[in-house]
């Protein structure tokens, strides 16, 4: 039998990893601070700032998410030509209990992240659809 071939056909990677230190304090106390600059969201709130990793209480936050992105970038994309991912947009989200976070899209984004400041790892969970549903091939 001749040696087979298989290939990912739509993959979706998945990019997961932990900061190697804890948050500040200072950092957490402007994360608490934010949620006095919110607006309603569908099911939760967020904050009226979309720029808010540019605010200095978040540098070093940044400098880890860009090279989040640039590891991404090299590990994932693997570019022919010497390209650069940047952030456009950060804002935080807030969802207590008995609230949610909605089901929604970032079509223009290259890729899309998340970071937990606090979370419960029992319940609290990211859930990731198919845009484009489950399509299958079936042989005659």
């Amino acid at each position: 039998m001749k040696k087979a071939i298989i290939q990912n056909l739509f993959p979706t990677p998945i990019y997961m990893t932990n900061m190697d230190r804890p948050f500040t304090k200072q950092e957490l106390e402007f994360v608490e601070k934010q949620k006095n600059h919110c607006i309603k969201n569908q099911g939760n709130i967020n904050t009226k700032d979309n720029y808010i990793l540019n605010r200095k209480e978040f540098k070093n936050i940044k400098k880890f998410l860009d090279q989040c992105c640039k590891d991404y970038l090299e590990r994932i994309i693997s570019p022919k030509n010497n390209i650069e991912l940047y952030i456009t947009q950060s804002w935080l989200n807030y969802t207590e209990q008995n609230q949610y976070h909605h089901k929604h899209e970032h079509p223009n984004s290259v890729i899309s992240g998340v970071l937990y400041f606090d979370c419960d790892k029992e319940n609290d969970k990211i859930k990731f659809t198919n845009p484009k549903g489950y399509q299958q091939i079936k042989p005659e």
